[in-house]
């Protein structure tokens, strides 16, 4: 059974899906299992400067959708990462998904880009079922229906140990035994204020199924306990 990417679509012609990776042979064999799984393919050949030049490639090709690797960089493909494009193609109502190989490596990079990122696939899960799935979530949340995993509450956070880029936090409304980690640097002016038991109030995805899936914005220093309250 086809998903609701392919069913509730209206045009008579199936839709066309861009495929931007440095790699040339992936972007062939990406290319042709989209073709034998229904759709229509558009293999993008690089040389980007800008993110603009490629949004403007992708339109002036009437891509549907936009399939791409998180790595341009070889063979100067691209100036920019992958997660810098998709953020701008969804942020110009092009549905796009996010591919890596090197997502275990990339996950704490990648949480500056997470909030506007709806999905993210690792390569070796890329079939035509997630491929669908990614796609009809994506098309959603550009039309502004945000997926409970990925809906932010404001939650408390404790740091729980701080490296030279990195920070290690427990979020108890997500999962209070699971630490979780996000780049220093989200913090902002906030990055020298902080240090082991820090408490910090920010807004994270709690509805989240694993901490790869999670994103933190909007931090602040949580105000100290009250020891008149009697919550202290």
């Amino acid at each position: 059974m086809m998903s609701g990417l392919l069913t509730n679509w209206s045009r008579s012609t199936p839709p066309v899906i861009a495929v931007i990776d440095d790699d040339e042979t992936e972007r062939f064999l990406l290319s042709d299992d989209l073709r034998k799984w229904g759709y229509q393919s558009e293999s993008f050949k690089g040389n980007y400067t800008d993110v603009k030049s490629l949004i403007s490639e992708v339109r002036a090709k009437q891509s549907d959708f936009v399939i791409c690797d998180n790595h341009l960089q070889q063979a100067g493909y691209a100036r920019f990462f992958g997660a810098e494009a998709v953020v701008a193609l969804i942020q110009s109502g092009i549905p796009s998904i996010l591919v890596t190989q090197h997502q275990d490596s990339d996950v704490t990079r990648l949480k500056k880009w997470r909030p506007q990122l709806p999905v993210i696939l690792d390569k070796s899960n890329i079939d035509k079922r997630n491929v669908e799935l990614a796609f009809d979530k994506c098309s959603a949340e550009v039309k502004g229906i945000v997926a409970p995993d990925r809906r932010p509450y404001r939650v408390l956070m404790e740091v729980d140990g701080l490296y030279e880029t990195e920070v290690i936090a427990f979020v108890d409304a997500w999962r209070p035994r699971e630490s979780v980690s996000f780049p220093l640097n989200l913090l902002g002016s906030l990055a020298g204020s902080i240090g082991e038991g820090t408490l910090l109030l920010a807004e994270v995805n709690i509805g989240a199924t694993n901490r790869r899936e999670l994103f933190f914005t909007k931090f602040e220093l949580a105000p100290e306990p009250d020891p008149d309250d009697g919550l202290s």
